[in-house]
């Protein structure tokens, strides 16, 4: 990926950060679940009703919850990542859906407690992922 669009999604994603960190993003009782299967380009999410999934090229990430949305579309949901060179490090997905649209953002944090600059995935609901081309080895 070139820097420039390295950049791009990087202000992306720290706009869409300190729009996020303004809302209340406990999602209420009346929320709504994006449960189903999600996907876009080397990646999909797969939510059921008490647990999250999350696959990205070599990485694999799990969380003991359903993704729940809060009234303005935006969620936060916090779990652990594996692959690569990851062994159960914290990560933390949010972003928003609109529709059947939904912008991920994705961190993970490092074994001294900072957390990685955030990746961002566009996923489409009932898509399935599609392949990067990208050879895993663990």
């Amino acid at each position: 990926m070139h820097a420039d669009m390295r950049m791009v999604h990087r202000a992306g994603a720290i706009a869409l950060f300190l729009l996020l960190a303004g809302c209340d993003l406990v999602a209420p009782d009346n929320s709504t679940s994006v449960s189903g299967s999600w996907g876009g380009v080397g990646t999909n999410l797969t939510v059921s009703h008490d647990t999250t999934y999350w696959h990205y090229e070599c990485i694999v990430g799990s969380l003991p919850l359903a993704i729940q949305l809060s009234a303005d579309g935006s969620f936060l949901a916090q779990g652990t990542v594996t692959g690569a060179t990851f062994r159960g490090q914290p990560l933390r997905l949010y972003g928003a859906v609109q529709a059947d649209s939904m912008h991920l953002y994705y961190q993970v944090q490092d074994g001294h407690g900072s957390w990685a600059a955030p990746g961002v995935s566009l996923l489409v609901r009932g898509q399935a992922a599609t392949d990067p081309g990208i050879l895993c080895i663990d």
